[in-house]
């Protein structure tokens, strides 16, 4: 992957990309399947289900396969990639930035998930999809932000070396992962503070 400037620049979806809400998410499951939030979080969320997604241990129509045996219902992909969406709502001031950092730099998502979101996002957020050189998921590495190899598997998949990076997460944990890693790291509060960062970096 070739980067311009020297640099690539990685940002991490729900919490800096897109505005996340899990309540939203839950609520929306709950509605489909009949159960309650509370149980919604329980089958698929704190089972570690969830996370086994992340990692990997599911190829996306087992994923799909899963939620509709754990929730007991019967559902479409596309339906279910619209009600994971719900907890996602993309941050107009961070993809402003995003496409002024593509002047500069290539962009990639980093982000910890499975193929179900990296089918939401492709299929149901073109807007963000598209303001992406690459789209990279913890489950196509098998390691979980803020491992460093999470970091430094994603960056061998695209022949970056850690020195010429940059990554931006809201995690402080993501963040010192990534300088584990050799990334430079900065930790997302606002746009207004990330554009001062990727002024610094000239970037922007």
């Amino acid at each position: 992957m070739a980067a311009r400037g020297g640099r690539t620049v990685f940002f991490d979806l729900g919490g800096v990309t897109c505005r996340f809400f899990s309540a939203r998410r839950l609520g929306a499951l709950a509605r489909a399947s009949g159960l309650s939030a509370d149980e919604v979080h329980r089958r698929l969320f704190a089972s570690g289900f969830d996370q086994d997604c992340d990692r990997g241990r599911y190829q996306l129509d087992e994923v799909c396969a899963q939620i509709e045996a754990r929730l007991g219902v019967t559902l479409e992909r596309t339906r279910l990639a619209r009600l994971w969406a719900q907890g996602f709502e993309p941050d107009p001031d961070v993809l402003a930035l995003i496409d002024r950092v593509r002047h500069a730099a290539p962009t990639v998502m980093l982000s910890n998930n499975g193929p179900l979101v990296h089918a939401m996002v492709v299929e149901l957020l073109p807007d963000v999809a598209t303001r992406f050189d690459q789209l990279c998921f913890s489950y196509q590495v098998g390691a979980l932000k803020p491992d460093p190899q999470a970091y430094v598997r994603t960056l061998e998949r695209l022949g970056v070396k850690p020195a010429q990076s940059v990554f931006v997460d809201d995690v402080q944990e993501n963040v010192e992962g990534a300088r584990a890693a050799g990334m430079d790291a900065v930790r997302f509060v606002s746009a207004e503070a990330l554009a001062e960062q990727l002024q610094e970096r000239g970037l922007i």
